[in-house]
């Protein structure tokens, strides 16, 4: 029996907090131990290991769609010792790919300008390359309907890695400690998984060059969909990483720190937010009533804009005053940066149940037409505005290419085939909570955080409890406007949520 979306959604959202915690203290530890042009030579290289996953091809993410779509055992076994296969040539394809690219990096004006010797560059395609092998292991038990395991080790090997991490700075390994960290953090978890796997299908293989019968008769049917994900994919990595590297390329090394500090701050929130939608889209695969389907994330879409008004209007007051107080005053950049890069992640994450809802539905299609709209509209805007606006133009044009696309296409995509709404009332319904909720959330954060700093003098702590204090006001408030609304209540992701109809 596959593990219920309930348990698999707490496990995420436990681990997710953890890992929160756990990025904002491993930026500390840069800040402490590295300088600016070295974190941003560093970062910036890793936003090329990002695009590992990409080997894959798209067909990795439609064999997990049809395994867990599968109503036979036998289908579902087949499907996984094809994925484990194709998994072993996209290991090799990909570890070759990131020496060369690790190699081309090192000999850049930016990395030689930092000193920083071509090994280490290396030893980061290594470990990113150890990390994507482990990531496949895991997402196979996800294919296999064991969701619960692959978020669990996941989150365990976040916890593991930082703790490598630490012991490397303070052993005085230095930019050395960042790859020994991430290949470490993850390496012993492959034998779990492993185990893992056999439990589920005893005979299914680990690595294996060996192509079971109709190997490329299936890759052939299923080329349609892996094109379509495969581009989705590689755009939104393109959307959420270019600006990193045209930072740096641009601006320099220390541009790109500050901003990505800010981005991964952005981007931690995006993944907190989004875990309703990310947990949910195994389900909507595996379910058969598309009428269900659509009333299911039309529930989460609204709850969903509850919290991302709330999450990002209590960042928004606090974050700057926070990051002043963590790390050093230098290392945390303008506030127009960061409001522009709030803005844009408020966007992404009102939209994120829409995106789970293609795939979940196999709207592979419809989903690449999204994000090619959204990068053809940033990419405009790069080209613009650099010319004028220094730095903030990078996020800013990010945040117009994020309208462009996610703002309203991704939803009319979705909504398009319910028979029962209308994409653009969906629209308001959701932009109309998440700007109340970040509204209420901005101004209740905003005046404890001012009174409590100049009360008591605690800047850093006081920004802590003032955004906890404007969340909770923006979903105190949706939940009162859903009890007033009224209606019966449903519980999509198990008795311990229940989520009023008309929220």
């Amino acid at each position: 029996m596959k593990h219920s979306v309930s348990f698999a959604t707490i496990c995420r959202a436990v681990l997710m907090a953890l890992s929160l915690l756990i990025s904002f203290v491993s930026l500390k530890l840069y800040s402490s131990y590295l300088t600016k042009d070295i974190y941003g030579t560093i970062l910036v290289a890793s936003q090329f290991m990002l695009y590992l996953p990409l080997f894959s091809g798209g067909f990795g993410m439609v064999l997990f769609q049809q395994m867990l779509a599968a109503k036979e055992q036998d289908t579902t076994q087949q499907l996984a010792i094809y994925c484990q296969v194709l998994n072993s040539y996209v290991c090799l394809l990909a570890l070759t790919a990131a020496l060369i690219l690790m190699a081309i990096y090192s000999q850049t004006s930016m990395a030689r300008h930092s000193g920083l010797p071509a090994g280490l560059f290396l030893a980061i395609a290594l470990a990113f390359m150890v990390s994507f092998h482990a990531g496949t292991q895991f997402a196979v038990l996800t294919g296999l309907g064991r969701q619960t395991y692959s978020i669990i080790l996941s989150g365990i090997g976040n916890i593991t890695a930082f703790v490598i991490l630490w012991l490397g700075f303070r052993a005085g390994l230095g930019p050395w400690a960042m790859p020994f960290a991430t290949a470490a953090g993850v390496v012993i978890l492959i034998p779990i998984a492993r185990i893992l796997q056999l439990r589920l299908l005893p005979s299914l293989p680990y690595l294996s060059l060996r192509r079971p019968p109709g190997f490329w008769n299936l890759l052939n049917k299923i080329l349609p969909s892996a094109m379509n994900w495969l581009q989705s994919q590689f755009i939104i990595m393109l959307l959420f990483t270019v600006d990193m590297m045209l930072m740096g390329f641009i601006y320099g090394a220390a541009a790109a720190a500050l901003y990505g500090i800010v981005a991964r701050v952005m981007a931690l929130s995006r993944q907190v937010i989004n875990t309703l939608s990310e947990s949910m889209w195994p389900n909507l695969a595996a379910a058969r009533d598309s009428g269900k389907k659509t009333e299911l994330m039309r529930k989460v879409d609204r709850l969903n804009a509850w919290l991302t008004g709330g999450w990002f209007g209590a960042i928004a007051a606090t974050l700057q005053p926070f990051l002043v107080w963590f790390m050093k005053a230098d290392w945390v950049a303008g506030s127009i940066i960061i409001y522009v890069a709030v803005g844009r992640s408020v966007v992404s994450s009102l939209s994120s149940p829409h995106g789970y809802g293609l795939l979940g539905t196999g709207q592979f299609r419809d989903l690449a037409k999204v994000v090619r709209t959204e990068l053809i509209t940033m990419a405009i805007f790069v080209v613009v505005l650099t010319r004028f606006l220094g730095p903030v133009s990078i996020p800013l044009a990010s945040l117009l290419g994020t309208l462009g696309g996610s703002f309203w296409y991704m939803t009319y995509m979705y909504f398009k085939s319910a028979e029962h709404t209308v994409w653009y009332k969906e629209l308001i319904a959701v932009y109309i909570r998440g700007i109340i909720g970040g509204v209420i959330a901005f101004s209740v954060a905003w005046a404890v955080w001012h009174f409590v700093a100049m009360t008591f003098h605690f800047q850093g702590w006081a920004a802590m409890g003032a955004g906890g204090c404007g969340l909770a006001a923006a979903l105190l408030v949706g939940a009162i406007a859903a009890l007033l609304r009224g209606g019966p209540a449903i519980q999509p992701l198990g008795p311990w949520l229940k989520i009023p109809s008309r929220w």
